[in-house]
Formats: structure tokens, C-alpha cells, sequence
């Protein structure tokens, strides 16, 4: 069974975790019938779990075509129900589906394989597959297409998992004048999504300017000016830390208050030997919100960092008349019409990361995840700090 150099550099890769991302027709689905056939085949009393997001695709895309790979010879049995077979050097193949993900519970396995992964919930793997190699110290791998920004995109940028991507082009089983008939018939994010594979922002998402060139790599800085943005809610209390236009630190405390969120930052400050000024922005009510009995959130955030505060203008918080105002100046930060970027955000906000590619309108409106309040922050210092218009300051 020839491979070709794509599928190639994915089988000679020994890794402990592979993510397989590649355009459609791109040839995954052959790399992983010849890899788990020469695995089975090779390492006796081996067991292989297979998952396709539902129980016709598993059977469809691999059982029946991989029946045929086989040679009777090797064959000690089989179940077309079970969509299992046993070797006869003792190895073990099980085909299932992601529908179905509690019947994978309870396994023992040397390595599993979740096809199409991009269909699949997080689940499937945390809950049900992870567990299966816990005692075996086996291995995982993920093949499938880009859809969205989504758990699978988060994976690939961790260093644990080894990283394989290709477009259908490079995958050497289309030729160029299917490529260019695709182009015409599909929509230019479909087409960059399904044969290029491309992760591109969720349709409808709020921050649609928000993409990888966005995400820097920085640490905090004791002698950088920092801007502190809050919003005030009890669960989660959350802020952002900005230097130089980066959110360089997400702090989210569930069941927290002003004082106890302030007083970690604090001190997180105090360790990293802060040494420059500080300015604050957030919610505006916090001016008029009080944490405690008799003082407002932003006198409370004033006590406590008031060795670190810019003597003039340490506060800044504009009264928001329109949500869509924070939102068109965060784009606006991301990347303007003219391509110039004034807003990142370092890769350890993980948090803020996840919630800028996915979060809707409609998300924002119902807040059923409590995403909003990180995102809340991050849109206060823009609007505040890097404005389409002037507005007036707050006062405390």
C-alpha cells in the first residue's frame, strides 16, 4: 500500500499524540486504513479503537474498506454488529461511533483513532477515549477537515500534540483542474475551509477581525506602564491586563467580589515586581456599584492599588450608549479596513481565546457559559484607550 510523502510523514511519526488536519480528498482516510492495518498487523495482542462521529460513517468510511484491506488468512473472527474484528496474532480492532460515545467507556486500548474529529464533542475524547490508554500509556490521534475555530483548534497548540496539516492540492490525489472547478462552485470561506484547510472564524461571530495574527507570544514586563480592565459580576469577577496593547493576563474568579479579585492581582503584581504606573478602566457602573456597605468598586480598586496608580487620569471609563460601540472599536483594534493592528492578545489567555472566535450575538445576549465577562473587559480598553471617537472621561 503506497503512501503518499503527506501520508507518508504522518505514519513514520512516532508520537505519543497526533492532530491529522487536511483538506477534503486530501487522503486521510487511506493513511488511517494502512496505519491501523500495519499496527494490528505488526504488534501482537494489539487493540485499536476506530470513532467516526456516527455509526454509518464508521462503516462506511472505514469498516467495509477496511474488510477488504485484510486477508482472510489473518482473520480469526469478526462481528458485522459489533463492527469488531480479532486477529490471529491476537490483536484487536473496535469501530465505533462518537454518537454513542458511553458504550467506548470502560475499554482498554493501545491507541484509538477519532475520525472526522471536527464533528465530534470534546467529550468523546476527555470522557470516554482518554481514559482508555490511561494504563496502556497508548495513543491518540485526530484526523479531520477545519470547522471553525472549535476544541480541536485549541489542541493543536499544544505542545504535546504532534501537528499535520495539508491542503487537498499538496495531498497529491486532486489535480489542479478539480482545484479550480472547486473554486468556482464553492463560497470563498467554504473553499478555504474544505480544501485548504483553513481555521476561520466562526459565521456570525462577534469579533470577526480576531485571527491568529492577533495572538502574540509575550510575558508581563515590571517596567511596562499596565492597564487593568474590570467588570464587576460575582461569578465570574474577572480582568484583563494590558501592556503595550497586549491582554497579556486573564484573571477569572468564580463566586469573587471586587476586594478578593483585587487583592489577587495585587499581589500578583507584588511577585513580578511591578515597578511602573498603573491605570485602570472597566464597567462604568462601577463607579456607582458598591461591593461593600459604603464604598463603590472603583474607590475599593483605588485603596487597594493606590501605591501603583498614575497620579493624573488613573481611571478611564467612557458611559457605553450602545453595545455595537464596543464591539465595531474592538474589530475596528483587531484589524481596521486598512489592515492596521493596534489590539493583540498573548497566547497564555487561553480563556479569552477560546470565547473571542466562537462568541455570537446571540451568546453574548443569553451568556449561558459566562464568556461575556472576560470578553467585557477585553472590549472596555479599546473603547476606552484606542477609540474610533473621543469621548468624556469617567469620574470616581
Amino acid at each position: 500500500m503506497e503512501l503518499t510523502k503527506k501520508q507518508s510523514s504522518v505514519f513514520v511519526d512516532n508520537s505519543k499524540n497526533k492532530i491529522v488536519i487536511c483538506g477534503r480528498r486530501g487522503g486521510k482516510t487511506y493513511l488511517v486504513l494502512t496505519e491501523i492495518l500495519y499496527k494490528l498487523a505488526n504488534n501482537p495482542n494489539y487493540v485499536i479503537t476506530y470513532v467516526a462521529p456516527t455509526h454509518k460513517q464508521a462503516k462506511k468510511i472505514f469498516w467495509e474498506p477496511f474488510k477488504e484491506l485484510v486477508p482472510n488468512q489473518w482473520i480469526k473472527s469478526k462481528s458485522e454488529v459489533d463492527l469488531d474484528m480479532k486477529l490471529i496474532n491476537g490483536s484487536v480492532l473496535m469501530v465505533g461511533s462518537a454518537q454513542n460515545y458511553d458504550r467506548l467507556r470502560g475499554l482498554t486500548n493501545n491507541e484509538f483513532y477519532i475520525d472526522e474529529v471536527q464533528d465530534t464533542i470534546e467529550e468523546v475524547y476527555t470522557k470516554a477515549l482518554r481514559p482508555t490508554i490511561a494504563t496502556t500509556k497508548g495513543k491518540a490521534t485526530f484526523l479531520g477537515t477545519p470547522k471553525g475555530f472549535n476544541w480541536v483548534s485549541e489542541y493543536i497548540n499544544k505542545d504535546v500534540w504532534s501537528y499535520h496539516t495539508w491542503t487537498t492540492l499538496e495531498g497529491g490525489l486532486v489535480d489542479e483542474e478539480e482545484i479550480e472547478r472547486a473554486k468556482l462552485e464553492l463560497d470563498e470561506k467554504s473553499f478555504r475551509q474544505e480544501y485548504l484547510a483553513e481555521f476561520l472564524t466562526s459565521s456570525g461571530a462577534i469579533f470577526y477581525t480576531f485571527d491568529n495574527e492577533s495572538i502574540v507570544d509575550v510575558d508581563f514586563k515590571a517596567n511596562e506602564t499596565t492597564y487593568l480592565s474590570f467588570d464587576f459580576n460575582v461569578n465570574p469577577m474577572t480582568c484583563v491586563l494590558f501592556q503595550n496593547n497586549i491582554a497579556v493576563k486573564e484573571f477569572e474568579e468564580p463566586h469573587s467580589n471586587t476586594y478578593d479579585l483585587s487583592n489577587k492581582i495585587l499581589r500578583y503584581l507584588q511577585t513580578n515586581n511591578f515597578n511602573s504606573s498603573l491605570f485602570i478602566t472597566g464597567d462604568n457602573t462601577g463607579g456607582s456599584s458598591k461591593t461593600s456597605a459604603t464604598k463603590t468598586d472603583y474607590q475599593i480598586i483605588h485603596e487597594i492599588f493606590k501605591n501603583y496608580l498614575a497620579p493624573e487620569g488613573w481611571r478611564k471609563t467612557k458611559h457605553v450608549l450602545n453595545i455595537e460601540d464596543r464591539f465595531n472599536t474592538t474589530n475596528s483594534a483587531f484589524k481596521s479596513y486598512s489592515n492596521e493592528r493596534k489590539l493583540f492578545i498573548n497566547r497564555k489567555c487561553e480563556k479569552l481565546i477560546k470565547y473571542l472566535r466562537v462568541i455570537t450575538r446571540d451568546d453574548y445576549k443569553r451568556d449561558t457559559m459566562n464568556r461575556t465577562h472576560l470578553i467585557d473587559c477585553l472590549t472596555y480598553y479599546p473603547f476606552n484607550y484606542l477609540p474610533i471617537r473621543q469621548y468624556e472621561l469617567g469620574k470616581l
